[in-house]
C-alpha cells in the first residue's frame, strides 16, 4: 500500500492505493483560499497541514489494516507561488499562490531583457505567479518578511517538510523557479537581474521526482498513526502528475487539463526543449530526458461558473448544456475572452480582463453562455498554436472534461480525436505511479481507459475562423487593459 496526496488550489485529496493502482480508501476536504486585497490569493500554511492530519486520521479510522500497510508516500500539489519558511521552519506568512497577480504593480525596467536572458539560460521566463516576482514584491512591500525567509518552497515541498523535516524541492516544481532545466541548478544571474540575488542561498536542493526526500518522522507517526520511517518521495507539480497519470509520457503526447486553470502540455525531448521560446514554460517530466512544453493559462472553468451565476443561476451544468448545444459554433456572433484573472499564456499580460464582443439586442443568456464555453475552447486553440506538433489525438482531463459538450467542442475545434481518461483522480494516479516506481522496482504498469470523441471537420473550419477573430479582437485591447487598470486603482 502507498499513501498519495494531491494538494490542489481548492481541494485537498488523500488516498491509499495498492500496487494495482486501485483506490482502497479516499478522503477529501475543501481548502480555504483568502483574498486580502484585489489580485491576492493566499493559503494559511499551518491550516493546510492540519487538514492533512485530519484526513489521515479519517483514512486510518476507515481502513486501519490498509493504513498500517503503507510502504511509501508521494505528494503532488499546486505549482508556482511561494511557500516560505523561516530559520525555525515556521511559515513566514501565508502562502502566495500561483494565480496571485499582486506583482503586476512592480516596475522592473529590465524585466523584458531578464526574460530573454532566461530563455538563453535554459530557464523559464518570469511571470506574475512565479516565486521570483513574488519575492521581488515582498522585498519592496514586506521587507521584514523578506529578511525572515530561510527557505523558498512550493506547496508539496512544504508538506514533505512537515512529514519528514527535510528541506528540498524537485525538478518539475523548480522548473519555474529560476533553475536551468538541463543542469537542475539555480541561475543566480537571473535572480540578480530582479534584485533578489541574495535569495539563491534560500532555494532548496533540487531532486528528481522519484528520489526519496526523507522519511516520516516519529512525531508525525505518533500524531497520525503512519508507520515511522517510511519513505516520502520528492513528488511532482500537479500538472506533471496529471499528465503522467493520464499516460502522457512519450514525445508528442499531448495533455490538456481543464480545471481552475487551463493547462495545455506537449511532451518533448531535450533537443526541442533547447529551442528558444518566450511564452509559456518547460517543465522537467518524470521520465528521464523528457520535458513538458506547457501553456498554462490563469483562466479555466471559473469562467463557466461565473457565467452560470450571472446568466443561468440555479441551473445544473447538464441543463445549461442542453440549452446551448443546439447553437452552432459562433454563438450567434458573440466572442468571449476568458481573462478574468489577467493572463499568462499565450498572452502574458497581468492587466488583461474578460470581455464579450459582438453583442446585439437579440442576444440573451443562451448565446452569451455558449460564447463562454467557446471562449474556453478558443483559449485551447490559442495555446496549441504556440506548442510543438502533437500526435493525432489529445488527452483531455480535469473537471471541465466531465462535460461531453466541451470534449466534443475541443475535438471539433482542433480536428483531433479527444481522449478522456475514465479515471477522475489523475493527479493521485500519477503520483502513485511515481511512488511505486520509486519504492518497488518491479511495480506494475498501467494503461488508462478512455472515452473517445471524434471531430466533426465541418465545424473545424468554423472554429478556425472564430479563432482568427478572437486573436484580432484581443490584439486591439492591449492599450485599453492598461488604461482600465489605472482607472480601477483610483
Amino acid at each position: 500500500m502507498i499513501l498519495v496526496i494531491d494538494a490542489g488550489t481548492s481541494r485537498l485529496k488523500i488516498a491509499i492505493m495498492d500496487s494495482s493502482y486501485r483506490t482502497i480508501a479516499f478522503a477529501s476536504e475543501a481548502v480555504a483560499v483568502s483574498h486580502p486585497f484585489v489580485g491576492a490569493c493566499e493559503i494559511d500554511m499551518p491550516e493546510l497541514w492540519a487538514q492533512v492530519i485530519t484526513l489521515l486520521k479519517q483514512l486510518r479510522q476507515s481502513q486501519p489494516q490498509a493504513f498500517d500497510q503503507i510502504q511509501g508516500i508521494g505528494i503532488t500539489g499546486q505549482g508556482d507561488g511561494m511557500w516560505a519558511l523561516d530559520q525555525e521552519g515556521k511559515p513566514v506568512r501565508p502562502a502566495i499562490l500561483w494565480n496571485d497577480t499582486r506583482s503586476k504593480s512592480l516596475s522592473i525596467p529590465q524585466l523584458e531583457t531578464a526574460d530573454l536572458n532566461c530563455c538563453k539560460r535554459g530557464v523559464t521566463p518570469n511571470f506574475a505567479g512565479g516565486n521570483t516576482l513574488i519575492l521581488r514584491w515582498l522585498k519592496e512591500e514586506e521587507p521584514d518578511n523578506y529578511r525572515r525567509i530561510a527557505h523558498v518552497l512550493h506547496c508539496k515541498d512544504y508538506l514533505n517538510y512537515c512529514l519528514t523535516g527535510e528541506i528540498a524541492t524537485e525538478a518539475s516544481d523548480a522548473s519555474t523557479a529560476m533553475i536551468n532545466i538541463f543542469q537542475k541548478t539555480y541561475v543566480k544571474e537571473g535572480l540578480d537581474e530582479l534584485g533578489i540575488g541574495d535569495m539563491v542561498s534560500k532555494m532548496p536542493p533540487v531532486l528528481s521526482s522519484k528520489n526519496i526526500v526523507g522519511r516520516v518522522r516519529p512525531s508525525v507517526a505518533e500524531r497520525t498513526g503512519l508507520p515511522a520511517g517510511i519513505p516520502v518521495i520528492a513528488g511532482a507539480i500537479d500538472v506533471i502528475a496529471v499528465c503522467y497519470g493520464a499516460g502522457a509520457s512519450k514525445v508528442k503526447d499531448a495533455c490538456i487539463i481543464l480545471g481552475t486553470t487551463l493547462a495545455n502540455g506537449v511532451v518533448i525531448d531535450k533537443a526541442q526543449a533547447k529551442e528558444p521560446y518566450t511564452l509559456g514554460s518547460i517543465l522537467c517530466h518524470v521520465p528521464d530526458n523528457t520535458y513538458l512544453r506547457l501553456m498554462s493559462t490563469l483562466n479555466g472553468t471559473e469562467s463557466i461558473e461565473w457565467a452560470r451565476d450571472l446568466f443561468m443561476q440555479g441551473k445544473t451544468y447538464k441543463e445549461i448544456e442542453e440549452i446551448i448545444s443546439p447553437l452552432k459554433p459562433g454563438a450567434a456572433g458573440i466572442i468571449y475572452h476568458p481573462y478574468l484573472y489577467g493572463e499568462r499564456a499565450p498572452v502574458k499580460n497581468s492587466f488583461a480582463c474578460g470581455s464579450f464582443i459582438g453583442l446585439r439586442r437579440e442576444h440573451g443568456a443562451r448565446e452569451m453562455m455558449r460564447a463562454v464555453y467557446e471562449g474556453i475552447v478558443l483559449s485551447v486553440l490559442d495555446c496549441l498554436a504556440y506548442l510543438p506538433e502533437t500526435g493525432d489525438s489529445l488527452i483531455f482531463t480535469g473537471g471541465g472534461a466531465k462535460s461531453n459538450l466541451i470534449c466534443q467542442m475541443v475535438a471539433d475545434a482542433t480536428g483531433k480525436q479527444v481522449k478522456r481518461p475514465n479515471e477522475e483522480e489523475l493527479g493521485l494516479l500519477g503520483i502513485a505511479r511515481s511512488t511505486w516506481e520509486a519504492i518497488k522496482s518491479d511495480s506494475e504498469g498501467f494503461e488508462p481507459d478512455f472515452d473517445r470523441f471524434e471531430p466533426n471537420f465541418n465545424w473545424t473550419k468554423e472554429y478556425q475562423k472564430l479563432y482568427r477573430m478572437y486573436v484580432e479582437a484581443r490584439q486591439g485591447f492591449t492599450d485599453f487593459w492598461q488604461e482600465r487598470d489605472k482607472e480601477e486603482e483610483k
